[in-house]
């Protein structure tokens, strides 16, 4: 089953990711989150920093914001994230809805719901 969800005035369709992972505290992005939907509770901000990796062309990562806290991506050491409409890498809130795809090596497109 797919999604459909519109992410910056686009329509995007996300597949069904069947397995939720609970993050509720900052951490790097692993080789075991790909394939997971990540959901974000807790009662501090959380930062999730995407590092180089063996990361297999075309890996998605999903993030979703679940609490009342900031959720920012960070861009670790020998990596680059793109984003159309700014800078930011902070979710936008509660409900929004994060996505990294890899272009590249070490070559991120990151859309979503951000500030």
């Amino acid at each position: 089953m797919t999604y459909l969800r519109f992410l910056e005035n686009s329509l995007t369709i996300l597949p069904s990711l069947t397995t939720v992972s609970v993050v509720s505290a900052s951490r790097n992005f692993t080789l075991t989150d790909v394939g997971l939907f990540l959901v974000t509770t807790g009662s501090s901000a959380i930062t999730l920093t995407l590092n180089t990796d063996n990361w297999r062309q075309s890996t998605e990562l999903y993030v979703a914001h679940n609490s009342d806290n900031l959720v920012t991506i960070v861009v670790g050491s020998g990596v680059t994230i793109t984003r159309f409409g700014g800078a930011s890498h902070q979710l936008a809130g509660k409900g929004a809805i994060g996505i990294l795809k890899l272009i590249s090596a070490n070559n991120w497109l990151l859309f979503g719901d951000f500030f």
